[in-house]
């Protein structure tokens, strides 16, 4: 993974998390409102796993995104890790 590759995802995961922090809502409380293990969200976060489109649907009413920005993002993390 080159440096841009890092820091792209870097941006995109603080966009998301303060996309968060906006809502009010933790990790933790995201993971609960989807029915998984923090764990379970922090790997979606990290491109470690793929998203559901329920997970989608959940994050993008919760932080205010539109379910295809919340995709795009997931896929785009998971194409450089």
């Amino acid at each position: 993974m080159t440096k841009v590759q890092k820091a792209a995802i870097k941006k995109w995961q603080r966009e998301f998390e303060n996309a968060l922090e906006d809502a009010g809502i933790s990790q933790r409380k995201l993971a609960k409102m989807l029915g998984v293990h923090p764990s379970s969200l922090s790997l979606l976060k990290n491109g470690k796993r793929e998203i559901k489109g329920h997970e989608a649907q959940v994050i993008a009413l919760e932080i205010g995104w539109s379910t295809d920005e919340v995709i795009d993002f997931t896929e785009a993390v998971r194409m450089f890790t």
